[in-house]
């Protein structure tokens, strides 16, 4: 049985520069490994998506895979559906205040007409 995952967006560049933080790795290194210039990595850094095989290459190089980044977990799962919930909730909340509002502005639409009647009325007997 297939379910619907919902994979959520990564910024690559950015998980790419935590792990060579975390790994204290030389950025000429990772350069002359991919065989790039040092300029050319920290161009890679500022991107958010990448060309997947230059992220098998970067993979190798920081023996990282990055591609796990990019899989659902069942705690993003719960939390986009409990988002979606939230959305829902506050949309039939929404929904229902606008039929309230709707609600009243026809009984303030049927007093407005009933006391012009009363007004009406009232000149009538007045004249009387």
């Amino acid at each position: 049985m297939e379910t619907n995952q919902v994979v959520i967006p990564v910024n690559i560049g950015q998980q790419i520069f935590r792990i060579i933080s975390q790994n204290r790795t030389n950025m000429t290194a990772v350069a002359r490994t991919l065989g790039v210039s040092v300029s050319g990595i920290q161009r890679l850094l500022q991107k958010t998506d990448i060309n997947t095989n230059k992220l098998v290459q970067i993979s190798n190089a920081l023996n990282y895979n990055f591609f796990k980044l990019y899989e659902p977990t069942q705690e993003k799962e719960d939390e986009l559906k409990k988002t979606q919930q939230q959305l829902k909730d506050q949309e039939e909340q929404l929904k229902n205040k606008e039929l309230q509002l709707i609600e009243k502005d026809r009984r303030i639409t049927e007093l407005e007409k009933e006391n012009k009647m009363m007004k009406d009325f009232w000149e009538v007997l007045k004249k009387r």
